[in-house]
């Protein structure tokens, strides 16, 4: 083992999932590298920061009412907008300053909902985010052989149900949350 051994750094990426959540995590990158550019010239670097946490109340209530979290979170940025546009242009408070109010008491308010209500799934991971939770379609014919160095809580979730056949949302959410949480790894 010399000095500047590195297979330290190159032995993780030998897993597959690893390797996906690399590609994930560049095509991010190149993403967010292209919006920011236009974000910061159009003066609006806050807007996706405040709308990536104003979504929380969203999920928490769209949870509790059993519909799809992303419902919930398109309707809590929207709320989020409108109600940034309608209170800048009926005061003399500037926008930026009433963007970082409205975004902090709505995450506040979703901070608020994710201790009152017990919904025995892990909520705040949406804050958090796992980036080796990232699952890619995969056929049924290659299931197995691209599984198989994964963690076994991924390589079940992977072959043994899919997610589409589960009947309802809250049993779908439920199961995401129990096969791909970090206390899997």
């Amino acid at each position: 083992m010399g000095l500047f051994d590195l297979t330290w750094l190159t032995e993780p990426l030998s897993f597959a999932f690893m390797q996906q959540a690399l590609i994930a995590a560049l095509l991010i990158a190149l993403v967010c590298a292209l919006l920011s550019c236009f974000l910061v010239l159009k003066g609006w670097s806050l807007m996706g920061d405040a709308i990536a946490h104003a979504v929380l109340p969203g999920l928490v209530m769209a949870f509790i009412a059993g519909i799809p979290l992303i419902i919930g979170a398109f309707l809590a940025g929207t709320v989020c907008a409108l109600s940034t546009g309608f209170i800048a242009a009926n005061s003399r408070v500037k926008e930026d300053t009433v963007l970082g109010i409205v975004f902090s008491g709505m995450f506040g308010l979703g901070l608020i909902l994710i201790t009152k209500v017990d919904t025995g799934l892990h909520l705040d991971q949406v804050l958090y985010g796992n980036l080796l939770g990232i699952l890619w379609v995969i056929s049924p014919r290659s299931r197995s052989s691209r599984w198989s160095s994964a963690p076994s809580c991924l390589r079940s979730a992977a072959t043994s149900t899919p997610i589409a056949s589960i009947p309802s949302t809250r049993a779908r959410s439920h199961y995401r949350s129990t096969c791909c949480t970090t206390a899997c790894w």
